[in-house]
């Protein structure tokens, strides 16, 4: 008789989504809130799961504005692997584009009732999770997938399941723009919607 042994299935995995920055601007003092709550908790896994939660919330009600998509990630048995994944992940993202946090202290309180919206908008949310999802394993070609895929974290959020959680966005300082030449050439991995 065969005893089988069922591994742990841990997965990292990156939803990025591009967005009209015309139309989402808003979502960027929603941004701006959740990373300053990331910030001022020290990292706090569970701040920074419920922003994550919030941030995927937002995205969904800018779903017009959508205009781009990717994801990737990876599969692990061994959690310490999945971490280090992560890690390298959260390294990847912050060098990207305008996406880095710093100097967000310094960002003014006051936003000018003139100030001009960015042209694109690209926020990147990696997280990780135990066992398997297929909201999340499947390519976003589709604003259905993305819809489904970010419904996902939220609910992944909502049952305590979600073991990594990292936010990161471009432009991600006041008065930048990432405009659509910007765009092709700094997220190349992005699928028009």
């Amino acid at each position: 008789m065969f005893h089988w042994i069922k591994s742990k299935r841990y997965v990292v995995t990156t939803i990025m989504v591009g967005l009209n920055g015309l139309t989402a601007a808003p979502l960027l003092g929603a941004l701006n809130r959740s990373t300053r709550e990331i910030i001022a908790s020290d990292g706090d896994f569970e701040v920074a799961s419920a922003e994550i939660a919030k941030v995927a919330g937002g995205l969904l009600d800018y779903e017009s504005a959508w205009t781009h998509s990717a994801n990737w990630g990876e599969v692990f048995t061994k959690e310490v692997e999945a971490g280090d994944y992560g890690a390298e992940c959260f390294a990847q993202n912050s060098q990207r584009y305008l996406s880095s946090g710093e100097g967000l202290q310094e960002a003014p309180v006051a936003v000018p009732t003139r100030a001009r919206s960015p042209q694109n908008i690209v926020v990147m949310l990696t997280v990780a999770y135990q066992g398997e999802l297929a909201e999340l394993e499947t390519a976003l070609t589709s604003v259905d997938a993305v819809r489904r895929a970010l419904a996902a974290l939220v609910v992944l959020h909502n049952k305590d399941q979600l073991q990594l959680a990292h936010l990161h966005y471009a432009p991600a300082h006041f008065g930048d723009d990432l405009d659509t030449d910007q765009l092709l050439v700094n997220y190349p991995e992005l699928v028009a919607l």
